[in-house]
């Protein structure tokens, strides 16, 4: 067991060395129902663990991650972004070797940020003493404006869906109000809960062709999510590496809360 154990570790640290430099951003929207959309993002981020990712979910739904895993925070980024409490006071542990921050506050506070107080929002993340390789902003289901605008400068939103005709309904009506709001055109396809055997190839061209006619966005498939499946969490966590997500260097300044409050 210690030499499977000393071999994974040393697979995890070549990852790391790997891995680009700066923090990745997932932005997560979905049209799913809360408690599936907090197990899509918590599914995710245990699987980039499990391959050697340091990850880090901002949840900035009203506290369902936290409430999926039975944990009730005390503090979130809100008083993190006060200046009132500190990184240490406000991010959880999971088993799943995930850390959590509650965010629903924080994020709300910064509905009208200019593009510079998200990338400082970011950047203060990746300037940790140990910074995540991967960074997963779960939005609340139907609400994609906190995902346009870390999706800064053409890169993907994650968008979650399920394979149902008002799924598909749902998911067109939240990419024309992102559009219209914040200009967001490229969205990447998850399927969850998706039926035994389905294949999302004609379901994405279909979407896809439907999309770039109608609304000028781009669609891209990131592959299908079945609920207790940790191999498939796996399979799309391995190809997160081709996707365009936003990514953040470690700023040069220091990280001033009020500038983003």
């Amino acid at each position: 067991m210690r030499t499977l154990s000393h071999a994974h570790d040393q697979a995890a640290g070549l990852r790391r060395m790997l891995v680009r430099p700066g923090m990745r951003v997932l932005p997560i929207v979905s049209v799913l129902p809360r408690p599936e959309q907090a197990s899509l993002c918590l599914g995710l981020a245990t699987a980039l663990a499990q391959l050697g990712h340091r990850t880090l979910i901002l949840d900035a739904s009203r506290g369902d991650v936290a409430a999926a895993l039975g944990l009730g925070p005390r503090f979130e980024l809100l008083q993190l972004l006060q200046g009132e409490k500190q990184f240490r006071d406000v991010v959880l542990d999971t088993p799943g070797g995930v850390r959590l921050v509650p965010a629903a506050r924080g994020i709300q506070s910064m509905a009208n940020a200019d593009d510079a107080g998200w990338r400082e929002l970011f950047g203060a993340f990746s300037a940790l003493s140990d910074p995540p390789d991967h960074l997963l902003l779960n939005c609340m289901p139907g609400e994609a404006h906190a995902a346009c605008r870390a999706a800064h400068e053409g890169h993907e939103v994650i968008l979650a869906l399920d394979s149902s005709p008002e799924g598909v309904t749902a998911a067109y009506a939240l990419i024309k109000a992102a559009l219209r709001a914040d200009g967001q055109w490229r969205f990447r396809l998850l399927f969850a809960d998706a039926p035994p055997g389905f294949d999302p190839a004609p379901l994405c061209e279909r979407m896809t062709a439907a999309a770039r006619r109608f609304l000028g966005a781009e669609l891209l498939g990131g592959g299908v999510l079945p609920r207790h499946e940790p191999a498939a969490y796996l399979s799309v966590a391995g190809r997160i590496a081709g996707w365009s997500l936003p990514e953040f260097p470690c700023p040069a300044g220091a990280f001033s809360p009020r500038a983003i409050a």
